[in-house]
């Protein structure tokens, strides 16, 4: 199967996101023994390889349980520890940070060329650097009137044939219209590309769904974790936390204590 940009920062989403719903789940006692009607921790490890086709199935069941059972530290077993701990909260977040990077980097034809390189100048390639500049609204001049000098002689010599042969019975030839520029904050290769691997590999085609609606699904245990927690649940909180993958994650770490 050929391998996209895309389809690996999709891919690696993956890999932690269960993580990150699985710790809006849990805080307050909410895997105790007799608070849920099924145990949470096959149904939450299984969503490491299957996703959603694990993890739905508990999400359909679940009692939704806004308040805790008690004194957190004597409710909370091993695994809820860990999924609550901000030592698991700062590298998931640099983790979606890096994979949200790397997407819109390919999704831009910016490459993140070195796992060194800071800043996104440093990603951005020469050639699409000059789309971006003789697209810009601030600049009327042509692309390659402004940035090639022979094109420029050459627009230069339309002009004075043009002018010569007025009056006269030749008919002039007109200039060459320059070639069309994509627009310079997407890549319409890699996103050609992509779609073809979406639709004919069903890893590509399932993954990409599953993120999706993994994304998706993780907004109402949010806003029921909010409330476990003392926040009030407000349209532009839940929105903002709610940006997938970094806004969850950046709920984990910032979120208070279980009230």
């Amino acid at each position: 199967m050929p391998e996209t940009a895309i389809f690996t920062a999709v891919f690696n989403a993956l890999g932690f996101l269960p993580a990150i719903t699985a710790s809006m789940l849990v805080g307050g006692g909410s895997f105790a023994k007799g608070r849920q009607p099924v145990p949470a921790p096959p149904f939450v490890f299984g969503a490491f390889a299957l996703g959603f086709f694990s993890l739905g199935p508990y999400l359909a069941v679940r009692n939704y349980l806004p308040q805790a059972a008690g004194d957190e530290g004597e409710e909370m077993s091993t695994l809820e520890k860990v999924l609550t701990s901000k030592a698991l909260a700062v590298p998931l977040l640099a983790l979606s940070a890096f994979v949200v990077f790397s997407l819109v980097s390919a999704l831009t034809g910016r490459p993140f060329n070195h796992p060194r390189s800071i800043g996104v100048v440093r990603s951005i390639s020469p050639t699409k650097f000059a789309s971006l500049y003789s697209t810009s609204s601030l600049f009327l001049v042509p692309k390659r009137g402004c940035l090639d000098v022979p094109n420029r002689l050459e627009m230069h010599s339309h002009r004075t044939n043009w002018q010569k042969m007025k009056g006269s019975n030749i008919k002039p030839t007109p200039p060459t219209p320059l070639p069309s520029n994509p627009p310079p904050f997407q890549d319409p290769e890699a996103i050609s590309a992509f779609g073809e691997l979406f639709w004919s590999s069903k890893l590509a085609h399932i993954s990409t769904m599953d993120l999706c609606v993994l994304s998706t699904v993780i907004i109402d245990p949010i806003r029921e974790d909010m409330r476990r927690r003392g926040v009030e649940p407000e349209l532009a909180k839940v929105a903002l936390f709610s940006v997938p993958l970094v806004g969850p994650a950046a709920w984990m770490l910032v979120r208070p204590p279980v009230e």
